[in-house]
């Protein structure tokens, strides 16, 4: 258990590294399907996964073992449909542990 002394820390570390994996999804939606990085895609979604169970958000998990498999399975179209959902659900949840990080 992380104690009250290092709680803001342990936030503003989830929220930094969840803003840089929203990044990856973001880039890779600029991209076209053919030109994305998968191993990139799979190692972001991978980081999410943990990161949002460490943080109790468990549609973010989900969505991110989604993306993993999807990667995974090298499955061009199960990405596109996913990438704009989990690059929005993992910014969010960045801005939201920001907004609460700042409030206190």
């Amino acid at each position: 258990m992380v104690g009250p002394e290092h709680q803001m820390a342990l936030l503003e570390q989830v929220r930094a590294d969840l803003r840089r994996c929203s990044e990856v999804f973001d880039t890779s939606l600029e991209r076209a399907p053919a030109d994305r990085e998968l191993p990139l895609l799979c190692s972001a979604a991978h980081e999410v996964k943990g990161l949002a169970a460490t943080i109790g958000a468990s549609g973010l998990v989900d969505i991110a073992k989604q993306v993993e498999r999807a990667c995974t399975d090298q499955d061009a179209t199960a990405l596109s449909l996913l990438l704009p959902d989990i690059a929005q659900r993992t910014g969010l949840t960045a801005q939201s542990i920001a907004d609460m990080v700042q409030a206190t």
